[in-house]
């Protein structure tokens, strides 16, 4: 419970109290001097009250104003603090370690009982947005599946047909878009395996000098092999000193990126891979589309799991993925606009 949460319930367990005293005390008038074992049983109640709305403190202090009114209205000398020796100081200890010990026993207990409340209350928030994002992958996943999944079928269909005879040209190109897809399934299915390891605390990092110019060229290349789409350039900065990282996750980094830079840059519209010195710490990857852009509101929450830009284009794990993995190396990557439309990705990647 947050500090001024636990301030108000004690201020207001206190005022109760208080309250409470003043009620017993007035109720109990009439019964002095003769009449001492009600006035303390009922004082212990506000103290009891106490306890349940605004915890032990409180409790505490409310035990000692009972105690004191006890001594000064009810305990002879009446109108004086100070109690005759005997039973009356007797009547008083044990009026006050029985306030005290109840009070701290039901406090305790509600305590206890609050905390575990808490608990399930948030186990059932995180279990809850699990299952939500298991159902938003399950939506995402079936959603982008089937597009290349139709594809496939429909060339293999038709490359199938004896029906028609295909010009040289057209089977190239018609295997060139098989390629393509079984690459974006592939891709799909090792973001899902890779970001399950990372769940799983499954998947450890073998760090390794690499060569970040090399990783650019085979990414790039990997992405335009196979695939009819929009033209990339590459710009390596010469003299580009080697990174210390793990060289499976950095080509699972840039490919990703991209392949989402291919795929929401636009029809025709080229993409630009650079990568190139950030002061003399770090060295930073560039990957620019000139597409529409992202959503302001978008982007804020891009790299978060399972968010997308709504075109039904991707599963929302990629960028998730790339920032898990660029984090681990200790850098950072963040979305911003392009001058003159689209988008540009920045991953820097500190030198050790």
């Amino acid at each position: 419970m947050r500090l001024p949460q636990l301030r108000r319930r004690g201020l207001t367990g206190g005022l109760i109290g208080a309250a409470g005293v003043a009620v017993v005390t007035l109720a109990c008038l009439p019964t002095r001097p003769d009449g001492k074992a009600a006035p303390a049983l009922l004082l212990v109640l506000p103290v009891l009250l106490t306890a349940i709305i605004g915890g032990i403190w409180p409790a505490v202090v409310i035990a000692a104003v009972s105690g004191l009114i006890l001594a000064v209205v009810f305990l002879p000398p009446i109108g004086s603090p100070s109690v005759a020796f005997g039973e009356d100081v007797l009547a008083l200890v044990v009026f006050l370690a029985v306030a005290l010990a109840v009070s701290a026993l039901v406090a305790a207990v509600l305590d206890a009982e609050r905390r575990r409340l808490a608990a399930d209350e948030a186990r059932l928030a995180a279990m809850e947005g699990a299952d939500e994002q298991r159902r938003a992958l399950f939506r995402s996943v079936a959603h982008e599946l089937r597009t290349p999944l139709g594809i496939v079928h429909a060339t293999g269909t038709e490359l199938l047909d004896a029906e028609v005879a295909h010009s040289p040209e057209v089977q190239e190109h018609l295997l060139r878009l098989l390629v393509a897809e079984t690459s974006r399934l592939a891709r799909i299915v090792e973001n899902l395996l890779a970001m399950s390891r990372i769940d799983a605390a499954a998947w450890r990092m073998e760090r390794e000098p690499v060569d970040v110019g090399r990783a650019v060229d085979a990414a790039a290349a990997r992405v335009a092999g196979g695939r009819d789409g929009p033209p990339l350039t590459v710009a390596v900065q010469p003299g580009l000193p080697d990174v210390l990282a793990d060289p499976v996750q950095l080509d699972l980094v840039l490919t990703n990126l991209i392949e989402n830079a291919v795929r929401h840059g636009g029809p025709g519209r080229p993409v630009h891979v650079g990568a190139s010195f950030e002061g003399d710490q770090a060295v930073q990857v560039t990957v620019a589309d000139q597409g529409p852009g992202i959503d302001p509101a978008v982007a804020e929450r891009a790299f978060e799991p399972f968010v997308t830009s709504g075109d039904g284009r991707s599963t929302g794990i990629g960028l998730a993925l790339c920032r898990t993995i660029v984090n681990g190396h200790g850098g950072t990557i963040e979305l911003r606009g392009a001058h003159g439309g689209g988008t540009v990705v920045v991953v820097t990647l500190p030198l050790s």
